[in-house]
């Protein structure tokens, strides 16, 4: 079967972070089972040959909005015979879809939903400053809140969607309870990278990277990964083991801090400046630029715990989550988004967001606990094993078996009227 993926910044660096990780895992695990995988983006590939991006063609166009003319045209040209197209919550806004037509003959569309679906109260208890500070992650979530859940499921009762596949249960039953139909959501979850699982370090592989990292064996030390930015909760790490180390002065933070394109500095800034203001320059070690996964990898397996307190997900499914389960350590999360399904109880401990006095409890419990520690990050190893086993075959060949049924010869064509009345539902 010929299928295209149709996804803005389908770009060689873009293809290390979320969602795209999870575009391109998706393509190449359809290409494994047989299908051709063709690639259309809004922008050039910065592989050196520029026409392929790991391995898959990419073709270019102008625009790659959902129903977009050009994208339409150019699916067709590829003889497509089923189309993926890259959806998040905003590509339901009223504006976007005012004037959309389904054209008589274009291959049936399964939309790859990566969007949190968040409620108000869920993005104001992230604070209206780090909301403010972190645009550049908030804001399509707060423009998102025009769009209305019943909006997604229209588009999958009108025919204008075949299906949609998302990463986690948490997004299904959100979609589900908006009217979306059960049968109609399928969730495909994203796996890691295998290095995660094959890293393994023994007693002396564990003590020498410690050592070389300057840390003693008495010494707890809580690791952490990913930008700066306030809504991904390193902030509020800091302040919770200030407030830990009151109780437990053994305790270190370990974080590497890698910087995305559109990020500004001023998080860096910020961070730097809280960490003069709470003197936690003798037991905060913060690494900055790329670090290689291997290299990271192996750091995070000596630390004794990971704390990734975010207060909102960007994008579905934060891989760093699993990643620092699957090296089994115990971590500390969030109860934001989907990851209490990703923390299951018994593998982890998961507190409120933006709240560093219920963190700080967390990090003590396992500062004081040398079996808790042992126990939860063995059980977390289980459970991304178990996780990485079940990457969707069976689902996502339903799920196209479906979407050929559902041929657009039967769909009826959106009249002027039939758009009226459903932006007046």
């Amino acid at each position: 079967m010929r299928i295209c993926l149709i996804a803005a910044g389908l770009t060689a660096h873009n293809r290390y972070l979320q969602p795209w990780r999870y575009l391109l895992a998706t393509a190449h695990a359809l290409s494994q089972q047989g299908h051709v995988l063709l690639l259309i983006s809004d922008r050039c590939s910065a592989e050196p040959d520029g026409g392929t991006l790991d391995g898959l063609p990419v073709q270019v166009c102008t625009g790659v909005r959902w129903g977009d003319g050009d994208a339409l045209r150019l699916a067709r040209s590829l003889r497509a015979e089923v189309v993926l197209w890259h959806l998040g919550r905003t590509s339901f806004l009223p504006a976007a879809n005012n004037g959309w037509r389904r054209e008589k003959g274009f291959p049936p569309t399964i939309g790859l939903f990566t969007s949190p679906l968040y409620r108000p109260h869920e993005l104001l208890r992230c604070g209206v400053g780090a909301l403010g500070r972190d645009l550049h992650l908030s804001g399509v979530h707060l423009l998102g809140l025009l769009v209305r859940g019943r909006a997604i499921a229209r588009a999958l009762g009108e025919g204008r969607l075949q299906g949609l596949a998302v990463e986690c249960e948490h997004t299904r039953a959100r979609l589900v309870g908006c009217g979306a139909a059960p049968d109609r959501v399928h969730v495909i979850r994203p796996a890691i990278d295998p290095l995660w699982l094959g890293t393994r370090l023994s007693a002396d592989e564990r003590r020498a990277v410690r050592c070389e990292l300057g840390y003693r064996d008495g010494d707890l030390v809580v690791g952490a990964f990913g930008p700066a930015a306030p809504l991904r909760g390193l902030p509020d790490l800091l302040a919770a083991l200030a407030r830990a180390r009151a109780e437990c002065p053994r305790l270190h933070l370990l974080a590497f801090c890698r910087q995305r394109p559109g990020e500004t500095t001023a998080a860096s800034r910020a961070l730097a400046r809280q960490t003069v203001r709470l003197g936690a320059g003798e037991w905060a070690q913060f690494v900055g630029g790329w670090t290689p996964p291997a290299v990271l990898a192996r750091c995070l397996a000596a630390c004794d715990l990971v704390a990734l307190p975010f207060r909102l997900v960007p994008s579905d499914v934060p891989l760093s989550v699993l990643e620092a389960m699957a090296l089994g350590r115990p971590v500390v999360v969030t109860s934001t988004g989907c990851l209490p399904e990703l923390v299951p109880r018994g593998t982890g401990l998961v507190v409120p967001p933006a709240r560093a006095s219920a963190l700080a409890e967390a990090i003590l419990a396992l500062a004081r606990g040398e079996g808790l520690r042992a126990s939860l990050g063995a059980a977390a190893r289980r459970h991304v094993a178990r996780w990485q086993h079940d990457q969707g075959e069976a689902q996502w060949e339903a799920l196209l078996s479906t979407a050929i049924e559902y041929t657009s010869s039967t769909l009826p064509v959106q009249t002027g009227a039939a758009r009226a009345h459903r932006h007046a539902c």
